[in-house]
């Protein structure tokens, strides 16, 4: 797939919102699923959001979108990232109650994992519409 299939791809996602720079409007942006792809004239690059800033990702990350197309690919980092996500509390889990059982963390811990599982299966179902 290339750019210009995946960028039009990008903007008719439904999940996706298509926004102009208002500094240079030769730049547009589709943001959707924690990514952002982004169109400067015919140069195009994708970032991922970490933390508070856009980070843009890494060639086996790119492999994964242009292989997939933008929505299976988005989709699948998704739950690439949620995935690990619930490992390392899992991790997190096992080790406080081996260790210092601090009530209060757990319950932390807990409901964490359980709103990471509820985001997971919504984006499941999300693929099963597709």
């Amino acid at each position: 797939m290339n750019h210009k299939k995946l960028w039009r791809e990008a903007v008719l996602d439904f999940a996706g919102i298509t926004l102009k720079d208002i500094y240079n409007e030769d730049i547009e942006y589709v943001l959707s699923r924690s990514f952002k792809i982004e169109k400067k004239e015919e140069d195009i690059k994708i970032y991922k959001f970490i933390g508070y800033f856009w980070s843009e990702i890494n060639e086996d990350e790119y492999q994964t979108i242009v292989e997939n197309g933008w929505i299976m690919g988005t989709i699948s980092l998704s739950l690439k990232k949620i995935t690990n996500q619930l490992d390392e509390i899992e991790t997190k889990i096992r080790s406080e109650v081996n260790t210092r059982k601090n009530n209060k963390y757990l319950i932390t811990l807990k409901r964490r994992r359980s709103e990471l599982m509820n985001i997971y299966s919504s984006i499941l179902k999300q693929i099963n519409k597709l």
